[in-house]
């Protein structure tokens, strides 16, 4: 992780989660369930699938809120077709994103991200990794504390105020010009 720099901190609460619990524990249902989303032109991210020790497996994605009825009436049709438990949709959720560069293997700074979450209490829901981004799922109400949490946790603060680089369906609450140079010794794991 040598190489591993934080240098944005982003969220969206324009995503819904959405679970369908209870799913057979066999080959070809995901399939089943995505082909559903697919085919109603419904995106979804984030996808978790969570094998329970002593009972069937939820599987939990994101998708737009925009398009919850439609996600949460794919999702009841192939639930009942596939003999899953049951839907769950939840609207109150919030995804904050620490972006950087060489976060593949990011154990120090995942290490950061709960600790400085766990110091405000904040709980994490699900979580995802990538190269360039540190990806959880908490409650919308907590958006602005773990948001000014984690500018605090990694240092950004500094670099307030600077022009930024906003992506799009992102309310970027810290960025770096992308045009200054990079300081790799700005965040290590």
């Amino acid at each position: 992780m040598e190489n591993a720099f934080v240098y944005r901190i982003a969220h969206d609460t324009t995503e819904a989660r959405l679970t369908v619990l209870g799913v057979p524990d066999k080959s070809g249902i995901g399939a089943k369930i995505f082909h559903a989303f697919a085919e109603a032109k419904i995106d979804v991210d984030m996808i978790i699938y969570n094998k329970v020790t002593d009972g069937s497996p939820n599987v939990s994605f994101i998708i737009p809120k925009a398009d919850v009825i439609r996600g949460k009436q794919a999702a009841e049709s192939v639930a009942n077709e596939i003999g899953a438990e049951g839907v769950m949709v939840e609207e109150d959720i919030a995804r904050i994103s620490v972006i950087g560069r060489g976060l593949h293997n990011p154990s120090g700074l995942v290490a950061k991200m709960f600790e400085a979450f766990g110091d405000e209490r904040i709980n994490i829901q699900m979580i995802s990794t990538a190269e360039t981004r540190l990806c959880c799922l908490i409650k919308a109400e907590e958006v602005e504390r773990a948001v000014k949490t984690l500018i605090k946790k990694f240092d950004l603060d500094k670099f307030r105020g600077k022009e930024m680089d906003i992506a799009p369906k992102e309310e970027v609450d810290f960025a770096l010009p992308f045009d200054a140079p990079f300081d790799y010794t700005l965040i290590h794991g």
